[in-house]
């Protein structure tokens, strides 16, 4: 990744992310969407950086568990943060992924915790990112 002041950085990264998953739409049925404002079960709203469904468009306010949401970090307080991967996990979200700009670094938030990661993979399709895949 190279250096960007950390906005535009950010919004890079979730660009490149969502072409990454736009790239296996055909053949695995991905559709990946940045920003993407999803209904939570008890009714609130979070904002996932990146959000990837699998086989079908996402409604216009999701109210199902994507497959994966991936948290580009960047200026976010640590509560908020936590907030919003526990309430992802609660909701079932089966992969919960981030990505540090700063320190160039991926991470996987299992099972309540934050786990450093080489990559970050799918165990059903041959597929991984890595932080030299974002730039």
């Amino acid at each position: 990744m190279t250096e960007h002041p950390p906005a535009l950085e950010h919004r890079r990264v979730q660009e490149r992310l969502v072409e990454i998953f736009d790239a296996l739409a055909t053949s695995h049925g991905f559709q990946a969407s940045a920003n993407l404002r999803i209904k939570m079960a008890d009714g609130r709203i979070r904002v996932a950086d990146v959000a990837v469904f699998r086989d079908a468009p996402p409604d216009p306010l999701p109210t199902k568990p994507p497959l994966v949401v991936i948290d580009v970090l960047s200026d976010d307080r640590w509560n908020e943060l936590i907030e919003r991967l526990h309430d992802f996990q609660e909701w079932r979200v089966p992969n919960i992924w981030l990505v540090d700009t700063n320190r160039r670094e991926l991470m996987i938030y299992r099972g309540w915790s934050i786990v450093p990661a080489k990559s970050l993979t799918l165990p059903f399709i041959p597929f991984e990112i890595r932080c030299s895949d974002l730039g």
